[in-house]
């Protein structure tokens, strides 16, 4: 009888036109043409703006309300990751028209209901982008926000690019295979994967989404986040735990399928619970991530535990300050001075990347941009020990005055002649380095007496220095004599293949068994990508960033890992900062035994 009482009080509320009434029953008033202002937030205790959309119609004109809340006291809410865009499109707030990211109207739609209130948080939306030190302070407490959300829905978009029915399904089940099968039968699973599943799971790592600085921090302090495209949607933890294990164990086979997992399992920062993680390592992970304003690459990273904890200083003074209103170049060179506080300060050094020497406006030459870098670090992360250690014990000594770096080091020598720019990017990669090792060979063959040698001694320094000095390193990652000799008769084959060195058979059937020429040059990738082989006036070989010069300066810095290529300022007694290099035999301490034998000299160097 209760059933039945209800019906026809449902079907009176049908007739009564609910399209002209506010969700709170009352007529509302009609919408018009005038453009949404946000209301201020109050001032004193953290207040942030919550959205609470209204229900409607799938494809209809989305409408929304906001509510401002304490940080402390608040709704349960869903928070949205998305990429802005260039698109924009218009929606009412409090029924006068808000323009937003065509994107976020299109995951607005998705989530709303056509029967029920839903309250979301969206920072296009909940935060008032034309007021700068509100957008500030909204920043400074985008840990919380998202730490308290009750999940986070990241949009990938309608699903336009790909058949994310078949690319999340593709992830599922190599998820399951990741949970509950061994190696040997994941990899025959996957050698069954069809080339038209392997396209859509490669183009759904082409996402745009993927490559935001933000989305570190968004998905990295979620509880539950959730990857959505069109109808379908995938658990984002399932895309992060398998890539981990699938990049180490089977990354030729996804490679061989323009996949790249590295993408994914470098996002697996513990933004909660990671309080001890070098904050450069968060910084260097997000470098060639994109972002639409520069200071984001600093910004969008502040959520991470190890920031809110830098220095000792849980719940103290923030790491830096978000200020849009400050120039770019100045956030970095606060973030830089911070981080010169750590144990060994000159690591940063090694995350600059260069394009030109000096981007104008940009940072002193010494401040990492971190906008993009395309070369692999030389100097270890120091949380994972040192493998170069050309300063020997010495440690660092240095000083700031201004925007002026001050360290004492020792000059080693000056770049002589330096070779075309490695760069395995392009589509004739192999033709073109191959080229470039060539003209290398001839240079040292042709070059000053402290070269010549044997012909086992000029292979043996060119492979040891495109290598960086890694045959040193696989002998102390346990690899066996056999193997290094792999290794090496790889690159003497490689030299003969590409007739650089035509007589390399002859030393090969003595020296080593055949090896496979195509793999002499991809095995150094990391060491040689976007690097330029130097030899300096001394004879000295090493690789340097694709800025150096002829005419630079080779420098130990005391308390550095590895040397660093500078360049004087004109007549001045300053430098630029070209970036880190290796220098074959010169990366083990020996440059601070010739200081003490007096063939160097100690001095300060300016850095500008």
């Amino acid at each position: 009888m209760a059933t039945r009482s209800k019906k026809p009080k449902g079907r009176a509320r049908r007739k009564q036109a609910p399209a002209s009434k506010g969700s709170s029953g009352e007529p509302s008033p009609a919408l018009d043409d005038s453009r949404y202002l946000h209301d201020p937030l109050p001032d004193g205790e953290k207040f942030f703006r919550l959205l609470e959309l209204l229900p409607g119609p799938e494809n209809s004109t989305v409408s929304c309300r906001l509510r401002i809340h304490s940080i402390n006291f608040h709704p349960d809410y869903d928070a949205i990751s998305y990429v802005w865009g260039d698109e924009r499109t218009d929606i009412f707030c409090h029924r006068k028209r808000l323009r937003i990211p065509r994107n976020l109207c299109d995951v607005l739609q998705r989530l709303r209901s056509q029967n029920a209130t839903r309250i979301l948080w969206a920072d296009s939306i909940c935060i008032d982008q034309s007021n700068l030190q509100e957008r500030g302070h909204q920043v400074q407490m985008m840990r919380a926000i998202f730490r308290r959300a009750e999940n986070v829905n990241a949009w990938l978009g309608r699903g336009d690019n790909f058949d994310a029915r078949t690319a999340f399904g593709l992830v599922d089940h190599l998820h399951d295979l990741y949970l509950s099968e061994t190696r040997e039968k994941i990899k025959r699973m996957i050698l069954g994967i069809s080339e038209y599943e392997w396209m859509q799971l490669s183009q759904l790592l082409d996402s745009p989404w993927l490559f935001r600085t933000w989305t570190f921090q968004e998905v990295g302090l979620a509880s539950q986040a959730f990857l959505l495209c069109g109808r379908h949607q995938l658990r984002w933890k399932n895309l992060l735990y398998l890539s981990g294990y699938f990049d180490k164990y089977f990354r030729s086979i996804f490679w061989r399928h323009g996949i790249y997992l590295h993408r994914i399992s470098r996002m697996n920062l513990d933004f909660v619970h990671g309080k001890n993680e070098d904050v450069r390592n968060i910084l260097g992970a997000a470098m060639n991530r994109a972002c639409s304003n520069t200071r984001d690459k600093i910004y969008a990273l502040l959520g991470h535990v190890a920031f809110q904890n830098f220095g000792g200083m849980a719940g103290g003074a923030p790491f830096v300050i978000v200020d849009y209103s400050k120039p770019a170049q100045d956030v970095f060179l606060d973030v830089a001075k911070r981080l010169l506080e750590l144990h060994d300060p000159l690591y940063i050094l090694s995350q600059i990347g260069h394009n030109t020497v000096l981007d104008c406006p940009r940072p002193p030459s010494w401040v990492p941009f971190w906008v993009s870098k395309k070369v692999a670090a030389l100097a270890d992360q120091p949380d994972l020990g040192y493998f170069y250690r050309a300063c020997g014990s010495k440690i660092s000594r240095l000083s700031i005055e201004d925007r002026i770096l001050k360290v004492d080091g020792a000059c080693l020598d000056l770049v002589k002649w330096r070779s075309d720019t490695f760069d395995f990017s392009k589509v004739d990669s192999r033709k073109g380095n191959a080229a470039i090792v060539r003209s290398i060979w001839e240079e040292l063959t042709t070059a000053p007496e402290r070269l010549q040698g044997s012909f086992r001694h000029l292979v043996s320094r060119l492979c040891s220095t495109l290598y960086a000095g890694w045959h040193s390193k696989l002998k102390q990652s346990n690899w066996t004599e056999g193997q290094i000799e792999d290794h090496i008769a790889n690159f003497l084959a490689y030299l003969r293949q590409q007739g650089i060195v035509p007589h390399a058979r002859d030393f090969l059937n003595r020296e080593y068994r055949n090896g496979d020429w195509e793999q002499g040059l991809e095995n150094a990738e990391v060491t040689l990508h976007f690097r330029c082989f130097f030899i300096s006036q001394k004879g000295f070989c090493g690789l340097g960033p694709d800025v150096t010069q002829p005419g630079d300066n080779i420098v130990v810095f005391f308390g550095g890992q590895v040397p660093f290529i500078l360049r004087p300022q004109n007549e001045s007694e300053e430098y630029s900062l070209c970036g880190e290099c290796y220098v074959d035999g010169m990366m083990y301490g020996e440059a601070i035994e010739m200081l003490e034998e007096g063939e160097l000299e100690e001095q300060t160097f300016s850095l500008v």
